[in-house]
């Protein structure tokens, strides 16, 4: 049975995500049979994107059962259903990310980010406490205050934490 991939983009006719025959060079609207022309997302109305990106992560997480499901099946048994349904197209639904990649894209980066500030205050941190490793409480502090290190700096020391 031939596969035919439909494809879920935002039509400007019918002003929502609709799905489009993929299978030609010019994606063509099921809908309204108009072709596809490329639309920013800023365009689309915010709920609109937002179901569609539902509908997205959605699909992106029913891949392993998609792929637990193909493993399951029995050849034989999908040999009668194939002989029993009538010719036709096998749908192959590919849903539009709505932008989804690149905002999960920006959180990854975002993400990293802190990761690596957190990861150089804590060098820092302990580039500081190795300074103060060999001074005694009643030593003078090398901070340079001439106090006493437990009057002076030992407090700070020991509220920073590794």
């Amino acid at each position: 049975m031939p596969t035919r991939t439909l494809r879920r983009v935002w039509c400007k006719t019918c002003n929502d995500f609709e799905l489009h025959d993929g299978s030609k060079p010019n994606l063509k609207c099921l809908s309204c049979d108009t072709n596809y022309t490329k639309i920013f997302l800023k365009d689309i109305p915010i709920d609109k994107l937002e179901a569609q990106q539902k509908r997205w992560k959605s699909k992106q997480t029913n891949v392993l059962d998609a792929f637990i499901q193909m493993t399951a099946r029995n050849p034989l048994q999908e040999l009668m259903d194939d002989m029993s349904n009538p010719p036709g197209y096998n749908d192959e639904i590919i849903e539009s990310d709505a932008g989804m990649i690149s905002i999960e894209a920006e959180k990854r980066l975002e993400r990293e980010k802190r990761c690596n500030e957190a990861r150089k205050k804590r060098e820092e941190d302990k580039i500081e406490l190795d300074k103060y490793r060999d001074i005694g409480r009643n030593d003078k502090c090398i901070c340079g205050s001439n106090l006493k290190y437990k009057k002076c700096c030992l407090p700070r020391i020991n509220s920073i934490r590794i």
